[in-house]
């Protein structure tokens, strides 16, 4: 339809009151040609995902607070935002994931073909340009990738394609090419912040349908919900009974209440038959639940699931279980850089790698939680400072441990001493921590001198666990160390009087 005409049309439907698509039926031109960011988001700290981050707030700044279509805004923007799309989406669940939660779209497709060759990713590109080819030659592999999104029975040569593309292993490589070819572009404008205040607002005022836009959507909102209440309760009754996304959605939230309360009572009694049923109950729901189409939200469900097997195998003394939930903290940390704290995501993978290191000693798990522990310290976040400390600690004695090592111990003793009564768990673990490696130190050296401080250590930890008992994550397994701590430094000072 020529422009004039559509034009034509949009004002005949406003006149008599009908928003055409939300007004965005009359296209404006390029209203936003350039890509604007706030410049401490693509410093030079060496945070590739930086600048790749701060384009996709952009994209997304644009289409919904700006009310702006796609192709009203930079198109370069869009080509980097589809194709970290597609990284992160083949990463969590495969092309199936990917080819679903597109669903397929032609121009996103295009974009990526564009962006991958351009950024110079010809490795990817051959794996996505096969991809393509596949699924539109072949209508019914098409459709059954699409509906599978990643689950079940995956088509072999969908399956073919996800293992060429893993073996690239090159995550970061791309993220770090999407970053270099963005900032080559002469679209690309880093801003300080009130420069891209007064920028964004000229964008705004730059949109002759930004009002009508908005007002349209939220009259969309409104008609989409019943106000009747007769018809809210049909609805509620109706929807209830359908497989929608908000059903599913409802249905996961209210499963996920009742397995709090059976992890409970598993952490309680170590029923190993009720925990295998637990995990096997939460696998099947992550199946049902509805697809993500943040990959932000598919690691934080995949991570949920690795805290029960954390908690359940360290209570149950499980190993495999703890290596699950390693294999799964590792496959989401490259796609929790914003949403999730990355530094939140890196400690929780360290003190899982200690929690497994106890369970299996021979294994390197110790000296990889001593390089994750270092890896959150370096990205200086206050608010996991103290926990990796504790847990940088924590390795070592693992270590000092296995090896019965006085030096070791010296280096469990250096990382102490950051965590405070107000750090919870942190402060009663150090404090465990500590009482232990004076305890293994006189053990080895004979030297009594901090058997004082290490009863201390241990009464204060034994009091915060018994005061906190009815939390998940005081498990029965901490109390017992603590005890059996309290009971060596009670053996070594008889020895000592003797």
């Amino acid at each position: 339809m020529p422009e004039s005409v559509s034009t034509l049309v949009d004002r005949w439907a406003e006149n008599i009151g009908i928003d055409r698509t939300y007004s965005y039926g009359r296209h404006l031109g390029l209203v936003a040609p350039e890509i604007l960011v706030d410049e401490r988001d693509v410093g030079p700290d060496g945070d590739d995902y930086g600048p790749v981050q701060a384009c996709i707030d952009f994209c997304n700044w644009c289409r919904h607070d700006a009310a702006l279509r796609i192709d009203e805004t930079c198109p370069d923007a869009w080509v980097a935002y589809y194709v970290d799309f597609y990284l992160a989406q083949v990463n969590n669940g495969g092309h199936g994931q990917f080819a679903h939660n597109l669903d397929m779209d032609p121009d996103a497709l295009d974009s990526i073909a564009r962006g991958l060759a351009a950024m110079g990713a010809n490795d990817f590109l051959a794996v996505f340009e096969d991809f393509r080819a596949a699924v539109d030659t072949d209508p019914a592999l098409r459709r059954v990738t699409m509906e599978g999104g990643g689950f079940g029975k995956i088509p072999p040569i969908i399956e073919s394609l996800d293992d060429r593309f893993f073996k690239l292993d090159g995550t970061w490589r791309l993220i770090a090419q999407n970053a270099a070819w963005l900032m080559s572009l002469a679209a690309w404008t880093p801003l300080p912040v009130e420069a891209l205040r007064a920028r964004r607002a000229a964008v705004l005022a730059s949109n002759p349908l930004y009002a009508r836009r908005l007002a349209a959507r939220e009259a969309h909102r409104r008609r989409a919900e019943p106000r009747d209440p007769l018809l809210t309760r049909v609805w509620a009754s109706i929807e209830a009974a359908l497989p929608t996304p908000k059903t599913r959605q409802r249905r996961h939230h209210d499963f996920c209440a009742t397995l709090e309360v059976r992890i409970d009572a598993v952490v309680e009694s170590g029923d190993l038959a009720e925990a295998k049923q637990i995990l096997e109950n939460y696998r099947r729901a992550l199946r049902q639940c509805p697809r993500y189409p943040d990959p932000h939200d598919a690691a934080m469900a995949s991570t949920l699931y690795a805290d029960i097997c954390w908690t359940l195998g360290e209570r149950l003394g499980e190993a495999a279980w703890l290596e699950e939930a390693v294999a799964i903290y590792r496959q989401a940390e490259p796609k929790v850089h914003r949403g999730m704290s990355h530094s939140g995501v890196l400690a929780q993978m360290g003190h899982l790698l200690n929690a497994l290191g106890e369970l299996r000693p021979a294994t390197t798990a110790y000296e990889e939680a001593i390089d994750v522990f270092g890896q959150v310290l370096a990205l200086e976040d206050p608010a996991y400072h103290v926990s990796a400390h504790v847990g940088l600690a924590e390795a070592y004695l693992g270590q000092a441990k296995r090896r019965l090592d006085v030096a070791g111990l010296d280096r469990v003793l250096a990382a102490l001493g950051h965590a405070t009564s107000g750090n919870g768990n942190a402060w009663a673990r150090e404090k465990r921590i500590l009482a232990e490696t004076l305890a293994l130190r006189a053990e080895l050296t004979k030297e009594t001198f901090g058997l004082h401080r290490a009863h201390e250590a241990v009464d204060i930890a034994i009091a915060y666990y018994a005061g906190n008992r009815g939390r998940l994550r005081i498990q029965p397994g901490w109390t017992q160390k603590a005890d059996a701590i309290r009971a060596r430094l009670d053996g070594l000072a008889k020895t000592a009087r003797a």
